[in-house]
């Protein structure tokens, strides 16, 4: 998500990052789908016989973002991926 660039084109960064997230999933064979709300939903594999008895595992995050920077930086968001730091630690 942070080397993907916000656009200057007619797609969104968030519709960037949804299909970066879809094309990840179906290259890994995956099904993979995005529903009407753009949220992306990835299927690992259905459930096996032998598996049943195993709890389910899902994973939610948010993939959109926005961007914020510094009235004096120079840092240019249109052609550069987020840097990113951690803060307070």
């Amino acid at each position: 998500m942070t080397r993907i660039v916000a656009p200057l084109s007619r797609m969104t960064l968030e519709e960037k990052i949804i299909q970066q997230i879809i094309d990840f999933g179906k290259s890994l064979g995956l099904g993979t789908m995005e529903n009407q709300i753009g949220s992306v939903i990835i299927i690992k594999k259905p459930v096996t016989k032998e598996r049943a008895h195993v709890s389910i595992i899902v994973l939610k995050g948010h993939l959109d973002m926005v961007l914020q920077k510094e009235a004096d930086s120079d840092f240019d968001l249109e052609t550069k991926g987020t840097q990113m730091f951690v803060q307070g630690y």
